[in-house]
């Protein structure tokens, strides 16, 4: 029973808010805001200052990105940017500063990655999950 009586106040509230806009023969807001093609062209004109960063710098992707230590501390990965849209995922040994690249993404792309030990990596891709076991300077050697 109180939830009918709920509705009916949810109800009465929607049909006061839709009354009160569908009732007004204005538009929203003062209309006349909106500057002309010239008037902007004559308020950019006084502008004189040089900005190094456009548009495109705050919608593409970053140069790297997601850091992660290892559980050890002894690694760091992060997601490099490839080209315009792909990345790599790379691992940093911190220990003697080699980066290697453990892989690059092709079709999908990796949504989050976790590391499970210093010696794999649990990757969570568009369509799925893997998991990547990195191959270990002891087991390289």
């Amino acid at each position: 029973m109180k939830l009918k009586h709920a509705s009916s106040w949810l109800i009465l509230l929607w049909l006061t808010i839709c009354t009160s806009v569908v009732g007004q023969d204005q538009l929203p807001g003062n209309t006349t805001l909106p500057s002309s093609q010239s008037e902007l062209q004559k308020l950019s004109a006084h502008e004189k200052g040089t900005y190094p960063n456009s548009i495109a710098d705050f919608i593409t992707l970053p140069q790297q990105s997601d850091f992660q230590l290892s559980p050890s501390g002894k690694y760091l990965s992060y997601l490099e940017k490839a080209n315009a849209a792909t990345r790599k995922l790379m691992i940093r040994n911190l220990t003697n500063g080699e980066t290697r690249m453990a892989l690059q993404e092709g079709e999908e792309t990796v949504g989050r990655y976790f590391w499970k030990t210093d010696d794999r990596l649990l990757l969570l891709w568009d369509k799925g999950c893997l998991l990547y076991t990195s191959p270990s300077p002891r087991d390289r050697g």
